[in-house]
């Protein structure tokens, strides 16, 4: 008897006789061999359970390939519109590098001080730095 047979034999002493004949399923919906098989009905059964799993895990396979083809074809239409809008390059202005790739930053700090004003723009990527709303360093980090 293998180790499916035991469990659901398990599964009907604890619960009692009443749902013994039901037909129980597991977490992808495939019908586990009833216990009241024996032999050559029990295997056939095994095997039909065995198949659908197979099936079950087929369709998983074809939806993580199709999502990941999804994401990256997202992540190649971020990169195209990344180039078309360029970089960000040292003397832009704060809306030049708004709409450079660099875009929108998580966080600004700003720093005033006697001579002006000066801002540090954080990205996941790196830092951008403006001195009087003109862009002076960009940093970024050599992986």
């Amino acid at each position: 008897m293998n180790l499916v047979a035991v469990l659901v034999l398990l599964l009907i002493a604890a619960i009692g006789p009443a749902v013994a004949e039901e037909r129980l399923k597991d977490a992808s919906g495939c019908e586990l061999p009833p216990p009241s098989l024996s032999g050559k009905e029990y295997w056939a059964a095994e095997n039909a359970y065995h198949d659908c799993i197979r099936a079950a895990l087929d369709r998983m396979q074809t939806e993580l390939q199709r999502s990941e083809a999804a994401r990256n074809a997202a992540a190649k239409k971020a990169r195209a519109e990344c180039d078309r809008r360029g970089g960000a390059s040292i003397g832009m202005t704060a809306q030049q590098v708004l709409a450079s790739c660099w875009g929108k930053p998580e966080h600004r700090n700003v720093t005033i001080f006697a001579q002006g004003r000066s801002e540090q723009w954080v990205y996941p990527g790196g830092y951008l730095y403006f001195r009087d709303g003109r862009l002076e360093a960009i940093d970024k980090p050599e992986h």
